[in-house]
Parts: C-alpha cells; sequence; structure tokens
C-alpha cells in the first residue's frame, strides 16, 4: 500500500508522525512525507522520500489566548489551508497513494484527500485536537473552503477524523469525563521508552530544559534565566534551543550543556525533571519515560496541558511573570525533590506501557480502509 504522510511545518505537528511513518514502512508499504522543504526533521530516514509543499513556515501568533487569537488564526488557517490544498493536490496526483495519514493541523491535505477520494486517517499531535470542541472549532474555517471545493457541508466536522485519530498518548491524560473523539484510538508511540525507576544519586539531579521551536516562545531569554537560576545548586543541567540561539547560549554560558534543534531522547532517558512550554510532544516525550514535568506556557494547547500536568500531581507550572530565575530554580527544585512527583509520573509512564503500540495501529488502520 502506498501511505503519503502530511504535516503542517512545525517541530510538535511533523515529529509525531515519524513514529507512524516509520511503522508504516516497517509493516512493508510504501511510504512517502508531504513537508515544507525548510522544515528539518531530527529523526526523519535519508530514504524516505519527501514531497515538497507549502505553507514553508508557520506564523507566529501574537496573541496567547482569547478571542483576538482565534480571529487571527481562522484568517492565518485559511490561507495555509487553501496553500497545502493546492500542494497535497500535486502530490495525490504524483505519489497516487491508498491513504493519506496527516497532522490534525493539516487542513489542506484532508480536503485534498476527500476531492480526490482516497482515504484518510488523522495523528492528533496537540491535546486539544483530541476533544470534541476542536472539531466544531474547525467547522468555521473550513465551511468556506469546503464550498468552494463542491464538498458537502459538514457542521460538526466529522469528516476530518471519519476513520480514525491517532493518539500518541494514555487517555486518562485528558482527565475523567472529556469529550474525547468518537474516533479516538490511543497507542504507544515508541515500544521501547525506558521508565525512570531510580532517582540520580551522582551529581545532583538531572534537568533538562526543551523549549521546542515555536516561534511563540521567548527561547533565549527562558534558557538564560533557568541557567541563571540554576547555576551552582548541584544540578545538572542540560538545554535545548532553536539552532539560531545555540552559538550565543554557548559562548554566555561556557559550562553549560546547550544543545540544538535535535533528538533528545538520550538527553530525556537521563533526565530527573523536563522544564518545558509544555508542548504536546515534549509533555508525552517526558511523561512516557516517568519524568516530572515543570511547565511555563505561552500559547495554544500549552495552557491546557499545564493544567492537566498539575491535576494529576505530574509536576507544576508557574507562569512566565513569575519566572525570575531565582523563583523558577526554586520551582524546579520542588518538583526534583518531591517524591509524590516521581511516583505519579511513573505510573503514568506505566499505563501508557500497556497501549498498544503502533504495530498494532497500523493493522487497525488498513482493517478500518
Amino acid at each position: 500500500m502506498r501511505v503519503l504522510l502530511a504535516a503542517t511545518p512545525g517541530g510538535g505537528h511533523v515529529l509525531p508522525m515519524i513514529p507512524v511513518l516509520d511503522a508504516f514502512r516497517a509493516a512493508g508499504h510504501d511510504v512517502a512525507l508531504a513537508i515544507s522543504d525548510d522544515m528539518v526533521v531530527p529523526g526523519l530516514d535519508e530514504g524516505v522520500r519527501r514531497f515538497r509543499k507549502e505553507p514553508s513556515h508557520f506564523p507566529l501568533c501574537p496573541y496567547p489566548r482569547g478571542a483576538r487569537r482565534t480571529a487571527w488564526w481562522g484568517r492565518v488557517n485559511t490561507e495555509m489551508a487553501w496553500a497545502s490544498y493546492l500542494g497535497t493536490k500535486r502530490i495525490i496526483e504524483d505519489f497516487s497513494p491508498d491513504l493519506v495519514v496527516r497532522d490534525a493541523a493539516e487542513r489542506g491535505a484532508y480536503l485534498a484527500a476527500e476531492v480526490a477520494g482516497v482515504p484518510h486517517v488523522t495523528v492528533l499531535a496537540g491535546s486539544e485536537t483530541v476533544l470534541t470542541s476542536y472539531l466544531r472549532r474547525e467547522q468555521g474555517i473550513t465551511a468556506p473552503l469546503r464550498a468552494s471545493l463542491g464538498l458537502p457541508e459538514d457542521p460538526e466536522g466529522s469528516t476530518q477524523v471519519p476513520v480514525m485519530g491517532i493518539v500518541l498518548t494514555h487517555p486518562r491524560f485528558f482527565g475523567h469525563g472529556s469529550a474525547l473523539l468518537a474516533n479516538s484510538r490511543f497507542y504507544r508511540g515508541d515500544s521501547s521508552l525506558p521508565v525512570r525507576d531510580a532517582d540520580s544519586d551522582t551529581g545532583g539531579p538531572s534537568v533538562l530544559v526543551s523549549l521546542g521551536s515555536s516561534l511563540a516562545v521567548p527561547h533565549e531569554e527562558f534558557a538564560r534565566r533557568a541557567l541563571e537560576g540554576l547555576a551552582g545548586t548541584g544540578v545538572r543541567v542540560t538545554v535545548a534551543v532553536p539552532d539560531r540561539f545555540r552559538a550565543r547560549l554557548a559562548r554566555e554560558f561556557a559550562g553549560a550543556r546547550i544543545l540544538g534543534f535535535e533528538d533528545l531522547a538520550p538527553h530525556l532517558d537521563g533526565a530527573d525533571v523536563v522544564v518545558s512550554h509544555g508542548g504536546f510532544g515534549t509533555v508525552q516525550a517526558a511523561l512516557h519515560r516517568g519524568v516530572p514535568m515543570h511547565i511555563t506556557p505561552f500559547g495554544s494547547d500549552q495552557f491546557f496541558n499545564a493544567e492537566r500536568i498539575t491535576a494529576q500531581g505530574l509536576g507544576v507550572a508557574l507562569p512566565w511573570e513569575s519566572c525570575t530565575p531565582a523563583r523558577l530554580a526554586g520551582s524546579v527544585w520542588d518538583v526534583a525533590r518531591g517524591p509524590s512527583f516521581r511516583k505519579a509520573a511513573r505510573a503514568f509512564a506505566e499505563d501508557v506501557r500497556r497501549l498498544p503500540g503502533l504495530d498494532a495501529c497500523v493493522r487497525d488502520v488498513i482493517s478500518l480502509i
């Protein structure tokens, strides 16, 4: 079977697609990835066929929450969806896939698949995308596009996930009674994930500061505050920032370990605490290893993720307005020393390990289409 995976050009959208892509390849299917050429994808096998498409980047929304953010995204997402539709339509004509797998923000890819009559499934890469309210909001964006393409009306947005929504975490993350999509199914993204079963006993706790690639995050200033606050406290700190900030921070903090945009799995495996903006990919990667979190949200579903983390005792959240170096360091230490956080995170990871793997996901998708 020929499988086309399409992703919006943002780390939090692309990276969750890679394990799914690898699972289809391992099952013997012919796969290709449709993504902007501007997007660097850590962990992607160079042998994977890659199609270039627009949009070339994910724009920065100036509003973290509220009505202005909704209005801004309504306009920008419409423009992005149309560009993606045109690009994906050409790729479908070239590659002739039997299935399209797209991340939830890839509206153009789902529309192109529907116009071409190709089955499609969705990787629900952001926590909000798993909730029914997300599809109701999406309907406002896609309705005019559907009409212009001659597609039937979709008042509930249900055709966006007509077969399956693939969720790579445990359903209890969302809380009891959450309105999850009816077609969502839960899988573990990596069957080999280690779970932290012992505390650090040499050199103090290990803290990984992972800030993702979102333009809405003040990467350099956040990293600087963490490094200044934790300096001399006995904490071993590793900081991961977009590549453009790495050299300057490395010069300023010569003794610190500063990483660029790369595969963080080896560093996550040895971390006792992950400090993050709360992107869903980072949240999954930490909690699936049993590592508690310290979150400072800036936009989108990061606020929801922070709420879920704190509600379940998996870590703490500290608003950016309160993130002085001293207060940030003290709050991180609270997580590092708190046995309840470690216990809760390990219990969550054990629940995730009991989920079916992506090999089962591929079989489920094939059986449904």
